[in-house]
Parts: structure tokens; sequence; C-alpha cells
């Protein structure tokens, strides 16, 4: 593999570490995003090469989000019961969304992709409106005992495999609109994303249609492992520097940027032959 590659990957992956530390913006979405709009620059050809990219920025996020699982587990933010309740319909999404990567066509990716994007800007006009008006209509009520929680954790777990994310943002998405608490939210969706992501990840190591690159060295299914190990660990790094740094300004900022950062790359990703 190319050392300029690893570079960007390495550059890429201390970005999304920071970001998700600032602003807890999943970061396969990004790192997903960027890597299609930068490869052309190294002279890579985009075609095939959503799945590789999708499974390897999946999987190397997968270290953050068990130990972000395991740290709210012992501080018992997480709502238990309603990850209990989404885990298997997410779990099987995850499976599901990872194999339909490996031989759907690139308009699905778009549209996912932009459904997502949509949610983020949706998510943060509610969030602020909310906060103008103390308002929280729980539309979902308890998921629990809810009779679609297994439809909802499979649409959580496939849409979000499509678009390249980890199901963190479709998670957080619902849980809004159900009656986990605030304080318990974000961990319980770090929660459902972990086993959208483990789940993602035995579905990419044995795709439904084999990869499409001449040369596969290096590969278990779709994901490439040293591209894996470098964004794993820069991911990590900046992750660990940059926790629980910065003030609520700095968040604010970071998280705008994010999205409108989101906003141009699922523009310009419509006008790419994948």
């Amino acid at each position: 593999m190319e050392l300029q590659l690893l570079i960007l990957l390495f550059i890429i992956g201390g970005v999304a570490g920071a970001l998700y530390a600032t602003t807890q913006v999943s970061t396969p979405l990004f790192i997903v995003s960027a890597v299609l709009l930068f490869l052309p620059a190294l002279g890579v050809e985009l075609s095939g090469v959503l799945l590789p990219v999708i499974a390897t920025a999946v999987v190397s996020f997968i270290p953050i989000l068990l130990l972000e699982w395991v740290r709210d587990m012992k501080e018992r933010k997480v709502d238990s019961v309603v990850l209990i309740a989404l885990s298997p319909g997410a779990a099987m999404g995850g499976v599901i969304g990872a194999q339909l990567v490996s031989f759907m066509s690139p308009i699905y990716f778009k549209v996912a992709l932009s459904i997502l994007v949509l949610l983020l800007v949706c998510r943060g006009w509610l969030s602020a409106r909310q906060r103008l008006q103390n308002t929280n209509n729980a539309y979902l009520g308890n998921l629990n005992s809810h009779a679609l929680r297994m439809p909802i954790g499979l649409f959580i777990g496939v849409v979000s495999m499509m678009a390249g994310g980890a199901g963190k943002i479709m998670a957080e998405t619902v849980l809004t609109k159900s009656s986990v608490d605030d304080e318990h939210r974000h961990s319980t969706a770090v929660g459902v994303a972990l086993f959208v992501s483990i789940a993602a990840m035995v579905g990419f190591s044995f795709p439904a249609m084999p990869l499409s690159l001449p040369n596969t060295d290096g590969f278990i299914g779709g994901i490439q492992l040293l591209s894996c190990l470098v964004l794993a660990v820069s991911q990590m790094l900046f992750y660990l520097l940059c926790r629980e740094k910065g003030n609520r300004l700095d968040r604010l900022v970071l998280t705008i940027g994010f999205v409108f950062f989101m906003l141009i790359a699922a523009s310009r990703v419509w006008l790419m032959a994948l």
C-alpha cells in the first residue's frame, strides 16, 4: 500500500477522532466521505472502492465504541432495558447492511448518506428548538415494549451501513423521540452502535460478493487490515488527547462545521462515479 494513502488515512482518522471526542458525532460517516473526496487526488480509481472504504471505516471505529460503552456501563449511564430491546434488530441490520453494501448500486449509498446528513441537520434544529421551548415529544414511548422495536433496530442497522455510518446517528435520533432521558441517550446510542458495528464486521468479513479490486492482498473480506489499523490507532490517539477538552462554544462551532462539511461531501458524492 502506498505511503501517501496511509498518511492520508492517519490524518483523516486523527481529525475524526478529535471530532468525535468533541462533538460526539460518529466518525465512520466523516471518514467515508473524506476518503472518497481525497482518493482521486492520489490517483486512485473510485470504481469498486465503496465496499472496502465503508467496511474499513466502520470496523476501525469499534475500539472507541467499546471503550466508551465499558466506561458508560461502569458509570451506569446506559439504559440497559432499551439497549437490550433495540440490539437484536440493530445487530441483524448491521449484518444485512454489510451484505447489501457488497453488491448494492452506488445510488443506494448516495441516498442513504443523504438521509443521514439530513438527520444531522434536523437533529441540530430540533435540539435548538427543544431547548428554547423546553419540550420533548416522546412519540415512540417505551421502546422496550414497543411493537416495532425489532423493525426499528433493523432499520437503524441497515440504513447506517448503506450510508457508511455506525448506527449512532440514527440511534440517537430514535432515542430522542422515546422515553429515554437526556442523561442516558448518548450512552445508549453508543451501545446500539457497538452492536451494529460488531455485527457488520462479521458481514464485511464474509461479503455476499467478492471485491472487484484487482489487488486484494491484505484484505479480510472487504476490510483492508493495514488501513483499518492506521485509522483505529489515529482515531483512538486523537480521541484520548481531545476527550473532555473544549467548552460549549468549541463544540458548537465544530458541530456546525462538521454538518456543513457533510452537506458539501454529500452533494459531491452525487457527482462521483463510484
